[in-house]
């Protein structure tokens, strides 16, 4: 399957109520967002049940502040047995400017609930390709953190 088959996109509006304490959208909000969205890609990649398996490498680059539009594109960035990795990117909008810019970007880990072999994967966009050329490193660091829980 087509990297560019599982893109999902959903546009959010910020309202005062999302804010934390220092006036920019609450990441945990960010968070119930990306979970929702890049489970869209993830199934359409699949065509199967699938749990979040966890989130990876958030990174908050930019804030959002109210009045901003928040831009989530995701798509699946890497395969394996039974799990896949969806890449998320962030892009906030000052909307009475028109201006855009790279508020985050995000990896989350998706499983199958059944042991049925995963469809091939293609990355067949240069953003796709860029971002799947790292999925096999991405792969090896849960290791790394399970191995920090025996500590």
């Amino acid at each position: 399957m087509l990297a560019s088959q599982t893109k999902a996109m959903a546009t959010y509006r910020i309202f005062p109520g999302q804010l934390n304490g220092h006036e920019t959208l609450f990441g945990g909000q960010i968070l119930l967002w990306l979970d929702d969205i890049t489970s869209v890609s993830a199934q359409r990649f699949t065509r199967r049940e699938v749990v979040t398996g966890s989130f990876d490498q958030m990174r908050f680059i930019a804030p959002v502040r109210v009045g901003d539009a928040l831009e989530i594109t995701t798509y699946v960035s890497g395969v394996g047995h039974r799990s896949l990795e969806v890449f998320a990117k962030l892009v906030g909008e000052h909307l009475g400017t028109g201006e855009r810019y790279l508020a985050g970007t995000a990896f989350a880990t998706y499983v199958v609930m059944d042991n049925a072999k995963l469809p091939d994967y293609q990355a067949d966009f240069e953003e796709a390709a860029a971002v799947n050329a790292g999925y096999a490193k991405r792969r090896s660091q849960p290791q790394i953190n399970q191995d920090l829980l025996s500590l």
